[in-house]
């Protein structure tokens, strides 16, 4: 398990007071022996790159700490890259020996000057690393305020104080007071460090851990039904030359019900276009191992022979394409490949809430909710998994017997791609703007998915165009593990329009539709 807050491989603190010097991983600094209370936090953190000690091999643990200093340890602890632009200081300027990391946190809105002065070398205070420790790690409110006699709700940094109290990565100076404005010196300040960072990892864990069991047991789970709501809204550039309407919403409803032993998905929506000369629209489909079922509908846009309505047209694999659908291996491989996505997003990306937090899913009854909100970030830490840790398991997948045949398919696709994969993802998501992308989940005391709701809203730039697309849905799940009454289920065969049916129908369809071709008659058009 890798620490997302740790910095990469290679970032050491510069500037005089804090060079590495010579001191290795494990061995003692100078003035910090086995004994000190705060060793084994100093070389936690030094041996993740965060703070490191002084040229003459001293690490100076009763030595208050510095602004300067900590707009280092911040740098490191978030790994941001240096930003010498941001240093824009009249007492901190492009040619202090700080200004790249001191740019770096300014530019990330994680330390802040006041009337343009930095204040580099004033100590930094115990409210004050709290409010760094908490601002980078947009650490969410106390359930339960502090009680410290020194510091209170008026206090600016609080609610910072109380967070990391909350969760023990900080505590007071004594059982009533905190010290508020306290210097803080560089042995606690590396004892609240490690603290956080083994917090994180302890969050990180638990998180991913819990999500894989969620996984698990909505993926082995036997039946349930399901109902909802889907919109979706397009907003393409004016044009004069368009024929069709640029802003365009369609409001679908929906319902059905899952079946895992024999598999059997039904599926029936309502579409409604928004659009005073169309009726709303009502498609069905069911879905097994063997084929896909759709319903020819009623509805004025249907083309399809007016006998065949209320009927459902199959769709199958061909028996000579060697591909088996199996629903066990489906669910192995949808395992095998969700772990490395939700290790490529990592904790920050996803929050457990208590029931009752969550204004969404107020009116419904669960035991804690799961909260996924992407960046564009985010967005590229999938693309690398997909790249490094997914296609790798998938191919593996493709060399079993029953999806060998995929395998050819899946070559033909990649040789389609583009050569360089983080070109042309960088293209893709130079045209992107996320607006949102945020999703719900209520789960259950049997860790079942009652509830799943969610927004997406993104924005292309097409050579200067932009296109804007949403998605908004809500979607209620129950009746786990118990009987499903199908309102279709798998259709009789007197009411099935098979592929060879369908295929002739459509042959004949496009012979009546082409004109009598007249030879002589194109070659006098044509002399």
């Amino acid at each position: 398990m890798k620490r997302w807050t740790l910095p990469a491989a290679g970032a050491l603190l510069t500037g005089s007071f804090l060079a590495a010097g010579t001191i290795h991983a494990g061995e003692l600094f100078d003035d910090v022996s086995k004994d000190h209370w705060a060793d084994a936090y100093i070389h936690d953190v030094y041996d993740a790159g965060i703070i490191h000690g002084y040229p003459d091999g001293s690490f100076q643990p009763d030595t208050h700490m510095t602004r300067a200093e900590a707009a280092y340890f911040v740098q490191n602890l978030l790994n941001l890259e240096n930003h010498l632009e941001g240093a824009d200081f009249r007492d901190a300027g492009e040619d202090h020996e700080a200004a790249e990391a001191i740019g770096a946190v300014a530019a990330a809105g994680i330390m802040q000057g006041a009337d343009g002065y930095f204040r580099p070398d004033d100590n930094v205070t115990r409210a004050e690393m709290s409010q760094l420790i908490a601002n980078a790690y947009d650490l969410p409110p106390a359930s339960t305020p502090v009680n410290f006699e020194d510091i209170d709700e008026n206090h600016w940094g609080f609610e910072a104080v109380a967070s990391l109290h909350e969760t023990g990565v900080i505590e007071g100076t004594s059982a009533a007071a905190f010290s508020p404005d306290r210097s803080i010196t560089r042995a606690e300040a590396a004892t609240i460090i490690s603290r956080s960072l083994n917090h994180e990892e302890d969050k990180t864990d638990d998180t991913e851990a819990l999500i894989h069991d969620v996984m698990k047991q909505n993926l082995n789970v036997e039946s349930y039904t399901f109902d909802g709501t889907m919109d979706f809204h397009v907003d393409l550039p004016d044009d004069e030359n368009n024929e069709f309407d640029t802003n365009t919403e369609i409001n679908s409803d929906l319902e059905g019900a899952f079946q895992a032993e024999p598999l059997i998905v039904e599926t029936v929506q309502t579409l409604d276009m928004n659009d005073d000369m169309m009726e709303p629209i009502q498609e069905a489909s069911v879905v097994t191992e063997d084929a896909v079922y759709t319903k020819v509908s009623d509805d004025e846009l249907q083309t399809y022979p007016e006998e065949w309505t209320g009927k459902f047209i199959e769709q199958t694999v061909p028996e000579d394409s060697g591909f088996d659908f199996n629903y066990d291996q489906i669910q192995e491989a949808s395992l095998a490949l969700y772990e490395p996505m939700i290790e490529a997003l990592g904790s920050e990306a996803i929050d457990v809430l208590p029931a009752g937090e969550v204004e969404a899913l107020a009116h419904v009854d669960h035991d804690y909710a799961l909260h996924y909100e992407l960046t564009e970030d985010d967005l590229v830490a999938l693309f690398d998994a997909v790249e490094e840790d997914i296609l790798p398991e998938f191919e593996e997948l493709l060399e079993t017997p029953e999806l060998a045949a995929m395998n050819q398919e899946m070559e033909d696709i990649q040789t389609e791609q583009p050569a360089d994969f983080d070109e042309a993802l960088e293209l893709m998501l130079d045209s992107l703007d996320i607006e949102t992308m945020e999703f719900y989940q209520a789960i259950d005391e049997d860790g079942y998915i009652t509830y799943d709701t969610g927004s997406i809203s993104l924005a292309f730039d097409i050579e200067g165009d932009q296109v804007e697309f949403a998605i908004d849905y809500a979607v209620n799940m129950e009746n786990f593990n118990e009987e499903v009454a199908f309102t279709y289920g798998i259709p009789s065969e007197e009411n099935i329009i098979t592929m060879e049916e369908l295929l002739e129908w459509q042959e004949e369809q496009f012979e009546n539709e082409m004109p009598d071709f007249d030879e002589d008659e194109f070659l006098e058009n044509n002399e």
